[in-house]
């Protein structure tokens, strides 16, 4: 079992099959909307990003009969500490087809209201608009993974996780004033962002 952690624990997490998410929920409770604003309060995990999508499906369902092409404006507000790179991933995926040039279905404002460390900002980053009120934190480091198994194995997975590497250093290159070499370094050393360091990068727009 290859497990993908990216996130910020007062304690080490799990690394099981079951760690991700409590199966026996299909909503998290700490992902939930008032109109237009969504509120991401919770560890992003496939639970959670499930639930995140299905209420953005939800906005853009709503009204569909009287005004037909309308672009859904929404504001997403993050308190993360991050979670599980896969379903970070998975969300960014819908997000890039909803949030398309050509024709788009929704434009998301990201709020930071608190956090948003590890996978949570890199969800932030990906929304077509980034703010941060003044007293938030903003927070990147590298992946944490854990295997175990032979030589082959290790070597394989070793593959893998460079390749998301490489997808977290080209996502946050292509959204900030960073270069690649200046990402690889960021992540390496982790930094922890004041809103005002994080405005400087390009990671957000502006803070409230």
């Amino acid at each position: 079992m290859f497990e993908h952690y990216w996130g910020i624990h007062r304690e080490a997490p799990s690394m099981n099959s079951n760690s991700k998410s409590n199966n026996n929920d299909t909503i998290s409770d700490g992902v939930f909307r008032e109109g237009h604003n969504i509120f991401f309060y919770e560890e992003v995990n496939d639970t959670s990003v499930n639930t995140l999508i299905h209420i953005i499906y939800e906005i853009i369902g709503e009204d569909s009969g009287i005004v037909s092409n309308t672009v859904k404006h929404i504001n997403l507000h993050f308190d993360s500490w991050g979670g599980w790179v896969t379903s970070m991933l998975k969300f960014v995926d819908v997000l890039r087809i909803l949030q398309d040039s050509e024709n788009p279905k929704i434009k998301v404002t990201a709020v930071i209201n608190h956090m948003a460390a590890s996978a949570a900002s890199f969800m932030a980053l990906m929304c077509s608009e980034r703010i941060m009120t003044k007293n938030s934190t903003y927070m990147i480091h590298e992946i944490l993974a854990v295997e175990t198994g032979t030589y082959s194995i290790l070597a394989s997975r070793m593959s893998w996780l460079e390749r998301l590497h490489n997808t977290l250093v080209e996502g946050y290159a292509s959204r900030s004033n960073l270069s690649e070499d200046d990402v690889r370094d960021v992540l390496r050393k982790e930094k922890w962002y004041t809103a005002e360091e994080a405005l400087e990068a390009g990671f957000v727009d502006s803070i409230m």
